[in-house]
C-alpha cells in the first residue's frame, strides 16, 4: 500500500528530485503553472517553504506575490540563471493574467520555459505525470504534444514516467504512429495481480502500518479487485482510516461497496473512462457483464450490427478480454457500473 508521497521519497533515496503531476482537470495553463510549482519545489528543496507553495496554488494576486517573494530570495542566493529566467517569465505571465490580458506568446515562452527546466538543472530528475492523457487536448499555435516532444526527447538527465487509467488513449498517445509521441516510451500494461501476489501484497502494506489482516478478509479483497493494483492499493488505503489493529471482514465489505458506489473517487475515476465510449459499445459491455461469452452471444443480445468492429474497438480500450471461455470484463467496477446501462 504506497502512494505518491512514499514513491517520490524511496526515489529521492537514490539521489534524484522528483515532481509528480496529476494531469487531472488541468487545462495548460494551469498544467503549465502547476508543474512549474512542482520543478521550483523540487529544485529549492529545504528553501522553499509549505506557505510559498500554498500562496502559488491560491489566486492570481496571491501567486505574484509568492512568486516574487521567491525571486527576491534566489537573486541572493547562488542559483543557475534559467532559474531566475523562468520565475521572471512567470512572474511577468501572472501580472498579465490578473490584468486579464495574459498573451500567447507569454503562454509559449512560460511553456517552452518550464518544459526546458529539467535539463538545465545540475540536478537528476524522475518526473512523473498521472493521468497524461488528460494533455492531449492541449494547443499552444502547434498541439502540445509536438512541442513537449521538440523539448524533451534530449534531455539527459531526465526520466519521465507517464501513466493513466484510459489505456486506449494512451496507446493512441505513444502507439500511434501520427501522434508526435509515438515511441517515445517503452509501453507497459499494468496487469492485475495473481491471487497469492494481491494477498502479499496486501499484508505487506497493512504490516508496514503495524496493521494485521486475517484469512477471510484476504479472501474479500482478492475477489473485490481482481487484484487489480489500483483497487487493491485504494481499498487498503481506505481500511487504514478504521482504528482497529486487526482489519476484519466487515470493514473490508464495506469499503468495497463503497469504491463501487457513486461518491467513490474509483467510480468516477471509471465513469469518465466509460463516459467516452458511445452507446453501442456501452451495450456490448453490459452484455458481456450480462454472461454472455462468444462473438455471436453478444451479437444476439446487444444492438451491435457488426459486432465485431465494437469487441475490436473496446479490446484495443483494454475494457475486455478474450479467453478461452470468450470475452470477459475483467475490471470488477466496470463489471458492476454497466449492468445499470
Amino acid at each position: 500500500i504506497a502512494d505518491d508521497t512514499q514513491l517520490a521519497m524511496m526515489i529521492r533515496k537514490k539521489g534524484f528530485k522528483t515532481a509528480f503531476l496529476d494531469c487531472e482537470g488541468l487545462d495548460l495553463e494551469g498544467f503549465i503553472k502547476e508543474y512549474g510549482n512542482l520543478l521550483l519545489a523540487a529544485e529549492l528543496e529545504g528553501r522553499f517553504d509549505l506557505k510559498v507553495r500554498e500562496a502559488l496554488r491560491s489566486g492570481t494576486s496571491k501567486a505574484v506575490a509568492a512568486l516574487s517573494e521567491v525571486l527576491g530570495r534566489v537573486k541572493a542566493l547562488e542559483v543557475s540563471a534559467f532559474l531566475i529566467e523562468l520565475l521572471k517569465l512567470r512572474v511577468e505571465f501572472e501580472e498579465e493574467s490578473l490584468k486579464g490580458r495574459a498573451s500567447e506568446e507569454s503562454l509559449r515562452k512560460l511553456v517552452d520555459s518550464t518544459l526546458s527546466f529539467p535539463s538545465k538543472s545540475d540536478s537528476n530528475f524522475v518526473i512523473i505525470f498521472d493521468e497524461f492523457q488528460e494533455t492531449a487536448s492541449f494547443k499552444i499555435g502547434k498541439p502540445f504534444h509536438a512541442v513537449f516532444r521538440r523539448i524533451t526527447q534530449y534531455q539527459k538527465n531526465v526520466v519521465y514516467v507517464y501513466t493513466g487509467s484510459s489505456i486506449g488513449m494512451m496507446n493512441d498517445i505513444f502507439g500511434n504512429k501520427k501522434n508526435p509521441l509515438a515511441g517515445n516510451a517503452d509501453i507497459m500494461s499494468v496487469t492485475p495481480f495473481s491471487e497469492e501476489t494481491s494477498k502479499k501484497f496486501i499484508e505487506a502494506g497493512f504490516r508496514s502500518y503495524r496493521k494485521k489482516v486475517d484469512e477471510e478478509s484476504l479472501q474479500l479483497f482478492w475477489e473485490g479487485t481482481n487484484g487489480f493494483p489500483a483497487y487493491l492499493n485504494w481499498v487498503g488505503i481506505r481500511c487504514l482510516d478504521f482504528p482497529e489493529k486487526q482489519i476484519k471482514r466487515d470493514r473490508v465489505s464495506y469499503v468495497m461497496e463503497e469504491m463501487v458506489s457513486p461518491i467513490s473517487p474509483v467510480y468516477q475515476m471509471v465513469e469518465k473512462q466509460l463516459n467516452k465510449l458511445g452507446r453501442i459499445s456501452k451495450l456490448v459491455l453490459k452484455t458481456i457483464s450480462q454472461g454472455y461469452r462468444t462473438s455471436s452471444e453478444i451479437a444476439d443480445n446487444s444492438p451491435a450490427r457488426n459486432v465485431y468492429v465494437y469487441l475490436s474497438r473496446l479490446r484495443i480500450y483494454g475494457l475486455i478480454k478474450k479467453t478461452d471461455q470468450g470475452y470477459r470484463i475483467i475490471d470488477p467496477v466496470i463489471m458492476k457500473m454497466v449492468l445499470s446501462y
